[in-house]
């Protein structure tokens, strides 16, 4: 449900136009990759990135001037967990965590960079909690995280933390695959773009489910889907640099758990 002061946010996450939706996964400071991605991008498209565009890649101040300069030029930011905590951090809105610089590598130049920070925060306050459009008869909803197909779309506090974070309670891949079963349970009535999961699957696209994490820091791809007026897809993927070591969230190349080869 959604009150009516609230409708007018609501429908601007709905987009109307009819260029082609590009859509971009997980960065995470690497900027070869974004920059090479760009290249091969149409800019009358509609742009939007699906978030956590921070940390990791140790690039945290041209990451931002970057991303800042997009978003001048009307790329659009979706909602994601590492920068929904980094600007919580620096606004003191939420406490620290345990390895917080360690996975939040830009906060320790944030806390010395008050100019900086602030574009973060101001970056993060113009950010999407999903976007939606329809294409060729199917509705598309892109979020930063997996999640049920019933909180798409909404706006309750539940719904918003689904769309932006899916949190692990186990590290492993096995774990991991066991988690997210209910991504392969039955296909969506909708199609659901979202990043956040680092794999290496060959294939991006299972059950109306369009994954775009593929481990850009991790020195595998950085992953974009371009969608026409009449829904066909094409996926755009530029090769990238190692830039981080750890791995948390990857897949096989080849899943039998998602039923994906």
């Amino acid at each position: 449900d959604i009150f009516i002061e609230d409708y007018e946010m609501w429908n601007s996450y709905h987009h109307k136009g009819d260029e082609n939706i590009v859509l971009i996964g997980d960065i995470h400071e690497n900027m070869d990759a974004i920059k090479n991605l760009m290249k091969e991008i149409d800019f009358n498209s509609k742009i939007v990135i699906l978030g956590d565009y921070l940390d990791k890649g140790n690039k945290t101040e041209e990451v931002i001037l970057y991303m800042e300069e997009l978003m001048k030029n009307g790329v659009q930011m979706i909602a994601a967990n590492h920068e929904a905590y980094v600007a919580r951090r620096l606004t003191g809105e939420i406490k620290g965590m345990e390895a917080e610089d360690e996975i939040f590598s830009s906060l320790k130049v944030l806390r010395k960079n008050e100019f900086l920070a602030q574009k973060v925060i101001d970056m993060y306050e113009k950010s999407l909690p999903f976007f939606s459009f329809e294409r060729g008869g199917d509705k598309f909803y892109a979020t930063h995280a997996p999640c049920e197909e019933k909180y798409l779309g909404k706006l309750s506090s539940n719904a918003v933390k689904a769309q932006r974070n899916f949190y692990f309670k186990e590290r492993n891949p096995e774990g991991m695959a066991r988690e997210l079963r209910f991504l392969n349970d039955r296909e969506n009535k909708y199609y659901h773009v979202f990043g956040h999961v680092a794999h290496e699957m060959e294939t991006l696209e299972m059950n109306k489910r369009i994954w775009l994490d593929t481990g850009a820091v991790y020195g595998n791809k950085l992953s974009a889907v371009s969608i026409s007026s009449t829904g066909e897809k094409k996926f755009i993927q530029v090769k990238t640099e190692k830039l981080d070591e750890t791995n948390l969230f990857s897949f096989q190349k080849k899943s039998r758990k998602f039923g994906i080869s």
